[in-house]
């Protein structure tokens, strides 16, 4: 009965604890001081989480043409390959690839996957 009554208060501190977080995300600078600074205005927390379209650990082909970089997406991560003049996207690779690299003088991606390396051609 005890565990049961605690669980119940636990769930509902959690859920007012949600709807506070919910109804204040977008609450605008209350203290004086803030407000009327020359400070740059406030980056939102959510920029930072669960964007669906952030890449992150670029790394430039040997002639600087492509990128590989991680890419998060709502059904998961990938790597993706990049032409840098045009933005688009050349190929895509699962996300448990490690030790991404580019060839010192060609454009095949290596990388080790499964415990194994590999040189792919992404074209």
């Amino acid at each position: 009965m005890i565990k049961k009554a605690v669980f119940v208060l636990v769930a509902i501190m959690f859920a007012v604890t949600a709807v506070a977080l919910f109804l204040t995300r977008n609450t605008a600078v209350s203290d004086q001081v803030l407000a009327q600074s020359d400070l740059p205005p406030l980056i939102p927390t959510r920029a930072f989480y669960a964007d669906p379209r952030s890449e992150f650990g670029y790394v430039p082909s040997s002639d600087g043409a492509y990128t590989a970089s991680e890419k998060a997406s709502l059904s998961g991560r990938s790597v993706v390959v990049r032409e840098v003049a045009t933005g688009k996207q050349i190929a895509e690779f699962p996300a448990d690839l490690s030790a991404i690299r580019w060839h010192p003088t060609e454009n095949k991606l290596r990388f080790i996957f499964e415990g194994h390396d590999w040189e792919v051609d992404p074209f």
